[in-house]
């Protein structure tokens, strides 16, 4: 791993850290670490230095994927498109287009944590779309609770939906 690599691991990895605590940050390392494990010894990939790097940059633009950044040079982008910046980048510097294998395993590892961290869950919990249909024509849908944060390491949301429960009566 070079000193950018480094670099790159402290400073994207404590932002990540101080936005959704240290204990979710641990767990998502972790199991990045296994995937990554598993899934480049599949592909034979021998070291998954630049892919941990790419999957912690991934996860940490997710939380403001619009913002704007500058990148290299001065260049501005949005905060989406870092992983794949550094991942031409590095394909231009090796001269090999086999050189962005890490970083796609990298940011497939790390969407896999925010599909299911983030992603399932809200997906689990919106009604189905005819029935938010069905209410709204009736002028009596409860309103929809506000989408989880988009952080790849939000837990679920615990906060109930207002509106009434089935069954209840709507007098009042």
């Amino acid at each position: 791993a070079s000193a950018t690599s480094l670099y790159l691991l402290i400073k994207y990895g404590c932002e990540l850290e101080q936005a959704v605590g240290t204990a979710a940050y641990a767990k998502f390392i972790v199991l990045q670490i296994l995937l990554l494990c598993v899934t480049a010894s599949m592909i034979g990939l021998p070291i998954i230095a630049n892919a941990l790097v790419t999957a912690v940059i991934y996860a940490a633009s997710r939380l403001q994927p619009f913002a704007e950044i500058q990148f290299q040079f001065g260049i501005k982008l949005k905060y989406w498109m870092l992983p794949f910046g550094l991942m031409v980048i590095e394909m231009l510097q090796k001269q090999s287009v086999g050189a962005v294998v890490p970083h796609v395993l990298g940011c497939l590892c790390a969407h896999f944590h925010h599909f299911f961290s983030v992603v399932w869950p809200t997906l689990a919990d919106a009604p189905p779309p005819s029935a938010a249909a069905r209410g709204k024509d009736r002028g009596d849908a409860a309103p929809l609770a506000p989408r989880a944060k988009a952080s790849p390491l939000a837990p679920a949301s615990s906060a109930k939906r207002a509106g009434r429960k089935l069954g209840a009566s709507s007098s009042s």
